[in-house]
Order: C-alpha cells, then structure tokens, then sequence
C-alpha cells in the first residue's frame, strides 16, 4: 500500500528542518508540536487554497513548503511556522515574515513608480 503523500509530506518536512536546526526530528514532534496528523491536517487545508504570502494557488504537493516566520525564535509549531509556497519561501529564506513582507512592499512600490 502506497504512502499517503500527506503523510510523506509532514514527515519529510519534519525530517528536513529538523536537519537544518541541527536537532532530532522526535524533538520536533515532541518539544514544538509538530505532530505528524496535525501536520497532515494542515497541508491538506492549505494545499486546497493559495500561499497565504503571494496568494497563487498551489499545483503540486511539492509547491507547499512550511516555513519558520520567524528564524530567531523557537520553531513552534502553528505560533512560528506557516505553510507557504516553495517560493516564497525561497526568497525569504532567513528573513522574519515582517522582514519579508516589508521588503515585497518597497519592491512593489519600487515597480509601480515605473
């Protein structure tokens, strides 16, 4: 029986992160909450609408991608993380969401003087 890719999805996001904080991925889970069902949850709801950031929908389970709003503080989960599409959050890479969102606005203000 396959994998449902929900399933996959939360455990290699959990498994990815927990490699770039250089921790457990069982302290994830356990410490900042990120449980497996809820994860799966919460992709499945917002892989059905668009990045909450650009507002452009999702077309592959791959396009969803969960991002820490906030790199300086502890990855909890649903207080300091968000599900948002891979390139969102390609550019904002190690910026806090309000960094983020702010720089998109000089950016768009920078275009629409053109």
């Amino acid at each position: 029986m396959p994998v449902d890719i929900y399933i996959q999805k939360a455990t290699d996001t959990r498994t990815k992160h927990a490699h770039m904080l250089n921790i457990k991925s069982s302290l994830l889970r356990t410490a900042f909450g990120w449980a497996t069902f809820r994860m799966c949850c919460d992709i499945k709801r917002e892989y059905q609408n668009h990045c909450p950031l650009c507002h452009n929908p999702y077309k592959e389970i791959r396009d969803i991608t969960l991002d820490i709003k906030n790199p300086k503080q502890d990855p909890v989960y649903d207080k300091n993380t968000q599900w948002i599409c891979g390139i969102c959050n390609s550019k904002k890479r190690c910026h806090s969401q309000d960094e983020y969102i702010s720089q998109q606005a000089n950016i768009n203000n920078q275009i629409s003087l053109f």
